[in-house]
This record gives structure tokens, C-alpha cells and sequence, in this order.
């Protein structure tokens, strides 16, 4: 996801591509940063059988959303 992301942004972004590199990078840490304490969060409150359901159930919609999305871009490989 970086390659591709910074490729686009050195490519395409002439005046500001110091911000436009910099970008997917500085992005690319935040669901590290974010979903583990709100993991925490959601064990601390419903306890470990509904905190896995909860997570399993969004994960599901998140993965559903995701797949519906990428049907519509056409896909290329890299190499060519």
C-alpha cells in the first residue's frame, strides 16, 4: 500500500509533494496507535466473550464494505 501510495503522490503532486509523500507515511502508524486501546476499552466494559463478538462483527462489516469497493476499481498489475 505505501509503493503504490507514493508513487501516485510523486507523480502526480508537483508544488506540494514534500506533504504529499509524507502523508501515507505519517498515516500509515494510526490503526496501530488507535485499535488496540479501544480493543482495551471494549474488553474492559463487555468482557471478553462480547468484546470478541463485537470486533469479529465489525471487522466482518469493515472486510464487507472493503470488498464491495474494490470490485468497482480495475485492477493492474504492477509489473506492467
Amino acid at each position: 500500500m505505501y509503493i503504490p501510495s507514493a508513487t501516485f503522490a510523486a507523480h502526480h503532486f508537483k508544488k506540494y509533494r514534500h506533504i504529499a509523500l509524507i502523508t501515507p507515511t505519517v498515516t500509515g502508524a494510526s490503526p496501530f496507535l488507535t485499535i488496540p486501546p479501544l480493543i482495551a476499552l471494549i474488553l474492559q466494559a463487555y468482557g471478553w466473550r462480547e468484546a470478541t463478538f463485537f470486533i469479529a462483527a465489525m471487522s466482518l462489516q469493515v472486510n464487507d464494505f472493503f470488498s464491495k469497493y474494490n470490485k468497482k476499481i480495475p485492477h493492474r498489475s504492477m509489473l506492467t
